[in-house]
């Protein structure tokens, strides 16, 4: 935790009017939460921020109208889910989550909302099952677009094999991985696109996240 004092313009104040914002910041939530790809707001953006807030890239364009995002009060960690920009969540439903550990249990829901933790395994082995299909008989996977985080980590780690800075076994690994993470959030937003999506998502903005 670190205090911020923002200072009034001193040709118009005193020190009387001096003001003062103990800013909640979580640096272990802050590294955690950049590692696995969500943007934060006082690392990787110039926006201000009196406190810590996180948004997830996926969710920050269709369909969503706005983001899933979690900010830290200095006592709890708010996990707020993605609003379809169809209709407007008039429940603003958050989990909260009291520690880091505590918010690792909520993380990959978050992340994959609407889709449930059954549903998402499902898209992941299907995915690997295809691209097993496709090097075995050495035809291209299938093509869609690749959101962020993932495109700039996918060609982060291939500029890295090529430069030599890393071993090209290991940057593979690092890409299909990635590739996956990237279909996940694709399939996600394409459910969450569709009619019974849609059907989810107002019947289950009330409703908690699913814990790990």
């Amino acid at each position: 935790m670190r205090d911020v004092v923002i200072e009034a313009d001193a040709a118009s104040s005193s020190a009387e009017d001096e003001i003062e914002f103990r800013a909640p910041y979580n640096d272990e939530a802050n590294d955690y939460l950049r590692g696995r790809g969500w943007e934060s707001r006082r690392s990787d953006t110039d926006r201000d921020c009196y406190n810590d807030y996180w948004e997830w890239p996926p969710t920050q364009k269709h369909p969503w109208r706005s983001p899933s995002w979690i900010q830290f009060t200095g006592e709890v960690f708010q996990i707020w889910r993605a609003d379809h920009e169809g209709f407007f969540s008039t429940e603003a439903f958050h989990n909260e989550a009291t520690s880091v550990l505590e918010l690792a249990t909520l993380i990959d829901a978050a992340e994959t909302w609407p889709l449930t933790r059954a549903e998402a395994q499902r898209e992941i082995a299907g995915h690997r099952v295809r691209h097993r299909w496709a090097e075995e008989n050495n035809l291209a996977q299938r093509a869609f677009p690749i959101s962020e985080p993932f495109a700039t980590r996918i060609n982060l780690a291939r500029q890295q094999a090529r430069a030599g800075l890393r071993a090209q076994a290991e940057a593979t690994r690092t890409m299909t991985a990635l590739h996956e993470q990237a279909w996940l959030a694709y399939a996600c937003a394409t459910f969450a696109s569709s009619s019974e999506g849609i059907q989810r998502l107002q019947h289950m903005s009330s409703q908690p996240l699913e814990r790990g």
